[in-house]
């Protein structure tokens, strides 16, 4: 579907956060998302995570009013290293919640020994008018 360009806004942080190990708390980074309209048509996130066992994490997106997305649960086809790169939409939202606010990731390391760090996330949101 088309929508005029500033229905849909990416935003991305780079916060170099350590990733607790084995802490149920886990990393997490807001990003602000303003200027769209009303509700979400669509969300998606970029992820670049340093973990040597990236099936050990779970990553979450909240939005604004607190709903929560599993953007990743441990399932790992392939990765290079350390290097855990995530692309692609996020389901989960309901469509009527707002977008503008603070969208937050959170990454939970759920196994002991290995600790890792989120690099760097971009946020985009496809949005209408409720």
């Amino acid at each position: 579907m088309c929508v005029p360009e500033w229905m849909r806004g990416s935003f991305t942080r780079a916060p170099d956060l350590a990733i607790p190990d084995a802490d149920a708390r886990g990393a997490s980074d807001e990003i602000v998302a303003y200027g769209l309209a009303t509700v979400d048509m669509g969300v998606e996130v970029e992820a670049f995570i340093r973990h040597p066992y990236p099936g050990d994490l779970l990553v979450t997106l909240s939005n604004p009013l607190g709903t929560e997305a599993t953007v990743f649960d441990g399932e790992v086809d392939y990765w290079w290293g350390e290097d855990l790169r995530l692309e692609g939409p996020v389901l989960g939202f309901s469509g009527d919640e707002d977008v503008n606010g603070v969208w937050t990731l959170k990454v939970v390391d759920r196994l002991a020994r290995d600790v890792g760090t989120l690099e760097e996330w971009t946020l985009t949101v496809t949005s209408r008018w409720d």
